[in-house]
């Protein structure tokens, strides 16, 4: 297998939090964190090369200074190691689940219940190896609590009840896909998802959409969802650090499209 080489790229970064140890970076969507095999440039680590000039070297050659991801298509806060004291604090920190990570989600229909959780097993589909599922046996426990903030609906449809709406989904645990496997698994798959759940335009719950609506979704790179908060103690000094970061422009005129439909 062929080496691969990575280079730095001078692109623009959003950067939350920064000292000696670490970063929080506002990762934009579209954007592969690391490098793999078969993708050597265009991620935030060649981002990170340009504009940082040491990175912690436990993650690998591949991955300098990441501890955790977010999906290609998801946005937001995301910690970034310096040294290899913050990483193995980081890393500490993530298994024992002692940070706060809050999402927004832009979600087909409303949960009934203000608030709720959704627990199952996530683990690799038996159908299709490239996606995620919940699992009856084996795969990694799982736990995503959800808050609904916002409803929308017109009143007019076939059907009285909101054709969406936005959710605040905090993380207990953190695999992959969680919040998109666990959302669907419970009928309320993310807004623009290309993998889970993703409506036909014959399914009512795609026409019972907003003309405006469904063209804002058709804008995102993928699917409406939005690490928002990150919180958790320095590795280092102990200082709590909370950081909130501001969605993309994708998701803000999606949400704006949404709320002309806001229900009180």
């Amino acid at each position: 297998m062929k080496k691969l080489e990575l280079h730095a790229e001078d692109k623009p970064m959003e950067i939350l939090f920064q000292d000696e140890h670490l970063l929080i970076v506002n990762k934009p969507p579209g954007l592969t964190v690391h490098p793999s095999d078969t993708q050597a440039d265009g991620t935030l680590v060649n981002i990170l090369l340009h504009h940082v000039k040491d990175l912690s070297g436990i993650g690998g050659t591949l991955r300098p200074g990441i501890v955790h991801r977010l999906d290609k298509n998801t946005s937001g806060a995301l910690v970034i190691s310096k040294t290899d004291r913050a990483h193995q604090g980081l890393v500490d920190i993530f298994s024992r689940h002692d940070i706060d990570r809050v999402y927004w989600a832009l979600v087909f229909g409303a949960p009934e219940l203000l608030s709720g959780t959704i627990r199952g097993n996530i683990g690799r589909s038996t159908s299709d190896r490239k996606k995620m599922a919940l699992l009856k046996t084996g795969g990694r426990h799982a736990v995503s609590h959800y808050r609904k903030l916002e409803e929308f609906g017109r009143g007019t449809t076939r059907s009285t009840k909101p054709f969406a709406s936005r959710l605040e989904v905090t993380l207990e645990t953190g695999r992959t896909h969680q919040i998109r496997v666990h959302l669907n698994s419970i009928s309320h798959s993310v807004l623009g998802d290309p993998t889970y759940g993703t409506p036909s335009e014959t399914q009512s719950k795609w026409k019972d959409l907003p003309a405006e609506v469904r063209e804002a979704i058709g804008k995102l790179p993928g699917q409406a969802l939005h690490a928002r908060v990150l919180g958790f103690r320095h590795p280092v000094s102990g200082e709590k650090i909370r950081v909130e970061a501001e969605p993309p422009e994708q998701f803000k005129n999606l949400l704006a499209a949404l709320a002309v439909f806001k229900k009180s």
